[in-house]
């Protein structure tokens, strides 16, 4: 299951890739937020929103390829950021409690978690708020 999270995780990045470093995932992804929070990321940038809560999917920054998916996280405003990853975590649904308030495990520098077409993680209804 994990090797067709990596594989989705590069059919996504294949149209924004570049040549010249073919190892690194580019993304066009959303990230919900409140309105008041605009300035503060712009100076400071998304590294202090990590303490915020603890994460289901492990601590960090969330962001997804979809907008439904990101809104319901913000007061209806959303922000599109291209997220580069070299060596992405492949989530998969049994991840959640072991990977829930720590950080990128082993040598990744991200976790990615596939989100179905109705823009919900795979087998979920809802999101989970954490």
């Amino acid at each position: 299951r994990r090797e067709e999270v990596i594989s989705l995780l590069e059919q996504k990045s294949k149209p924004y890739q570049c040549s010249k470093f073919p190892n690194i995932k580019i993304l066009p992804f959303w990230h919900g937020t409140c309105k008041e929070t605009i300035p503060s990321l712009c100076r400071a940038g998304y590294a202090s929103l990590g303490i915020i809560d603890s994460g289901y999917y492990g601590k960090g920054i969330y962001t997804s390829d979809s907008a439904s998916y990101s809104y319901p996280y913000s007061d209806g405003t959303l922000i599109l950021n291209w997220v580069a990853v070299y060596s992405a975590y492949p989530v998969i649904s049994d991840d959640g409690q072991t990977l829930m308030g720590k950080p990128n495990l082993d040598s990744h520098d991200a976790h990615f978690i596939p989100v179905a077409s109705n823009g919900w993680p795979p087998n979920q209804g809802k999101p989970h708020v954490a």
